[in-house]
């Protein structure tokens, strides 16, 4: 596994990977910038594996705390919907494989026969950071999600159609609803860089 594609949202969030010798590429924020971005790429060029890094917003009660890194099993589309105060009412005409993406199920291949120390977990691509309790609480128990990222599921449907694997690895910046000031996003692209180098010497 030696063509691989690194991408992350922000150029601080790619300083993570500094001293790993792949191509990587900012990719930008939200689901629409970052999926448009990588679609340019590969448009022109197709690695074998596509690893997408950042940090991340752990939902109250996920047993996450800051820095720590997590591999995302699931990427879901939560809020691609009628958001009403109190609900999120799906879109009749989306289906589960429209916006549920089993990234662990594609990527059987590579963990087989090999340890990882990081929790593997549900992730939800947010069109927006959840910043209140009540949304916090919906959608981690619908779907049962343990952090919040604004690029995963986009980045996952841009794969698939290109039938490239997607890895997807985080680390806890803040816990969802944290006010700005508390969130730790130096400490998070710390504890990441060295979870990098950890994972990439097994690919």
């Amino acid at each position: 596994m030696k063509d691989i594609l690194m991408i992350s949202p922000t150029s601080y969030e790619i300083e993570a990977a500094s001293d790993i010798d792949y191509k990587k590429v900012v990719i930008g924020i939200g689901p629409v910038f970052s999926a448009i971005k990588l679609t340019q790429i590969l448009e022109h060029y197709l690695p074998n594996l596509i690893i997408l890094f950042g940090v991340c917003g752990a939902y109250p009660d996920s047993g996450l705390g800051i820095g720590d890194v997590v591999i995302a099993s699931k990427e879901i589309f939560v809020d691609i919907a009628r958001c009403f105060k109190d609900k999120e009412e799906p879109i009749s005409v989306l289906t589960e494989e429209d916006v549920v993406f089993n990234l662990l199920e594609e990527m059987n291949w590579l963990f087989k026969d090999k340890m990882l120390d990081f929790p593997i977990v549900n992730f939800a691509t947010v069109c927006c950071s959840t910043m209140y309790e009540d949304r916090a609480y919906r959608i981690k128990n619908k779907w049962n999600t343990s952090v919040e990222n604004m690029e995963g599921a986009s980045i996952a449907k841009v794969c698939r159609l290109y039938n490239i694997p997607l890895l997807e690895i985080r680390s806890v910046s803040n816990i969802v609803c944290d006010p700005i000031n508390l969130w730790r996003i130096d400490e998070a692209i710390k504890s990441l860089s060295l979870s990098l180098k950890k994972i990439i010497k097994i690919l």
